[in-house]
């Protein structure tokens, strides 16, 4: 997917989470789960195409970062900040299915959940991936 086509998807998913954050986190969590699981995943590939560091054709799935040796695989390359931004993603989409198809959570872990999306957020911003 070409980089302007990934930042439409990325206003999209934020403009989504925004709305439900304004509404009711605890009954859009699973909305929630689903904008910042997505809008992560456009974010990491705006950044990888801006560094020529894949091809546009390449997409990256979400379920890559519930596994050590999957992220190992398929990121054996460097790129700015990247120990901090797999990490965060990790943290992310390991609970993603959890809020998008599990049992209500927490107000508090819903919010932990969106703090660590604007944690990676602000990383990005500071590369030159801006998210608004």
């Amino acid at each position: 997917m070409k980089i302007e086509n990934h930042y439409k998807r990325l206003k999209e998913n934020i403009e989504v989470l925004e709305e439900s954050i304004k509404k009711d986190i605890i009954e859009r969590q699973s909305t929630i789960g689903f904008s910042v699981s997505a809008a992560s995943i456009h974010l990491i590939e705006i950044l990888l195409h801006k560094n020529n560091l894949m091809d546009q054709s390449f997409i990256i799935k979400h379920e890559w970062f519930k596994s050590t040796h999957k992220i190992k695989d398929k990121f054996d390359f460097d790129f700015p900040r990247k120990e901090d931004i797999i990490n965060l993603m990790k943290e992310i989409q390991e609970k993603r299915n959890d809020f998008c198809y599990g049992s209500p959570k927490k107000e508090e872990e819903i919010i932990d959940y969106i703090q660590k999306f604007n944690k990676l957020r602000e990383i990005f911003d500071s590369l030159g991936v801006k998210s608004e």
